[in-house]
């Protein structure tokens, strides 16, 4: 509990956050509730311009060892930065936010053939 507002939850007197840019606006109100949320509510909502997403799913990106971080590995070397990345395990899938002028040239980059084993 944040101690600037920890005597007000304590109390059960609800706090309503306004916006100084738009004063008539309704805010937020912030109580001591314990309400469970509910599991389709939006838990956050992120817009950046000029951004591609590079998505890549497949079995192979469970049955090649470590060929995610090859990847990103060579999207790395080849002067691409990486904004975001999102690995899903269950859907075997990676998502990976990158600037829009490096968009064609990441189709390009793959990673490396997997190391010959040594027996």
């Amino acid at each position: 509990m944040t101690s600037t507002m920890a005597p007000a939850m304590k109390a059960n007197i609800p706090i309503r956050i306004k916006s100084t840019f738009k004063p008539d606006d309704a805010g937020t109100v912030v109580t001591n509730s314990t309400r469970k949320p509910s599991p389709y509510a939006i838990r956050g909502v992120t817009a950046l311009q000029n951004v591609a997403l590079l998505h890549i799913r497949g079995r192979a990106l469970k049955a090649v060892s470590d060929l995610a971080g090859r990847l990103l590995t060579c999207l790395a070397k080849s002067g691409i930065q990486m904004l975001m990345v999102s690995q899903a395990s269950v859907v075997h899938s990676i998502s990976i936010a990158i600037r829009e002028t490096d968009g064609q040239r990441a189709t390009k980059v793959g990673p490396p053939p997997p190391p010959t084993p040594r027996c």
